[in-house]
């Protein structure tokens, strides 16, 4: 049973990268023309993922004016301290670098406005959206929605409790 769904959550996210690829989310190619020394300017992306082994992965994007993506990626260094890396999330910033298939590999990442970086912590409540599925193969019965509600509670031990 779990091989099955273990397949079908491979195929789903096969699925979506194709998705993405057909309607020109990954910029395939946008980086090829690089060589060393030339800046793209755009808006940083950070998608958090699950690795292979459950470890976390983040995913770092260029998200461009015509709406096409560059992967970025980093040497062991990184050109700014992570925390100031993780402030430029959903920023405007002008990065330098060379192709590196698809994408390109960073060797400098500024702001754009060349303001000083602050801080953009999500705070406060915000909205989820639990979808719930039940596969036909399994015979366990999933959460009731009231199990996954009140997780989301204010009082311990809900996520919004911490």
């Amino acid at each position: 049973m779990e091989n099955k769904t273990r397949a079908r959550l491979r195929a789903l996210f096969a699925l979506g990268a194709a998705l993405a690829i057909l309607a020109g989310g990954l910029g395939a190619g946008r980086a090829a023309g690089l060589v060393g020394g030339q800046s793209l300017t755009g808006r940083l992306e950070i998608t958090y993922g699950d690795g292979k082994n459950g470890e976390t992965q983040e995913m770092y994007t260029l998200a461009l004016a015509d709406g096409s993506k560059v992967p970025l990626s980093f040497g062991e260094t990184l050109p700014v301290s992570f925390e100031e890396l993780i402030a430029l999330r959903g920023e405007m910033v002008t990065v330098s670098g060379s192709a590196q298939g698809e994408g390109m590999a960073v060797t400098q990442i500024s702001p754009q406005s060349g303001e000083a970086i602050e801080s953009t912590a999500v705070t406060g409540s915000q909205p989820w959206v639990s979808l719930l599925c039940k596969f036909s193969d399994i015979a366990t019965e999933p959460k009731a929605p009231d199990y996954f509600q009140n997780m989301y509670s204010t009082t311990f031990p809900g996520m919004d409790h911490h």
